[in-house]
């Protein structure tokens, strides 16, 4: 596995577009796929140590800024752009993902976080 020092995501989080990721149970908790105006990122400088951070790079998959453009589509409208279709199969998956992983690789759920 590949772990990111402490320093680094100091720096990181210290740019412009800082880092940021979102506890893996804040994320569940959640429920769905969260748009950055959701505010469920932290900074990666206050990660705890040894938090491991699942990176997902997705597109969205109801990317219309209207009504008529997303049920043109074949979409439920969900009062803006949205990254999951109207059914979160994206985010069902990512939870069965991280989940596996936690298993496989024996760590603890508390120790996860998810970059989206």
């Amino acid at each position: 596995s590949c772990l990111i020092s402490q320093e680094l995501l100091h720096s990181l989080s210290q740019c412009e577009a800082p880092f940021r990721a979102i506890p893996y149970h804040a994320l569940k908790k959640y429920g769905k796929l969260p748009r950055s105006d959701a505010q469920l990122g932290i900074l990666g400088s206050q990660l705890p140590p040894g938090m491991k951070v699942a990176f997902l790079s997705h597109c969205w998959l109801r990317p219309w800024h209207t009504q008529e453009e997303c049920e043109a589509n074949g979409h439920r409208w969900a009062n803006g752009a949205h990254p999951d279709d109207e059914h979160d199969t994206k985010f069902n998956l990512l939870i069965a993902g991280i989940e596996q992983v936690a298993a496989e690789r024996d760590w603890s759920l508390d120790s996860m976080a998810v970059w989206l």
